[in-house]
């Protein structure tokens, strides 16, 4: 449910903001989205370590186990 593109850097102040929201779910759907876009894949590593750390802490929380592995799996097909 991509809505519009979003830089991975503001992803995770949105996300961060929106945990302190009580909206834990959504936080976890914006990461997603970012981890998911095409666009994401020409950027650095040191730029997307903190995003996926942040998604795997909100998908074990919120225990979405299947979606957490559809992300990681993505992330290893072009890193």
């Amino acid at each position: 449910m991509v809505q519009y593109y979003q830089r991975p850097e503001n992803a995770l102040k949105r996300a961060e903001e929106l945990i302190r929201a009580k909206q834990e779910e959504t936080a976890l759907q914006s990461l997603y989205d970012v981890i998911m876009a095409k666009k994401n894949r020409i950027i650095s590593l040191v730029v997307l370590e903190p995003i996926v750390e942040k998604f795997v802490e909100l998908a074990v929380q919120l225990r979405k186990g299947k979606m957490a592995k559809e992300a990681l799996h993505h992330l290893r097909t072009f890193v």
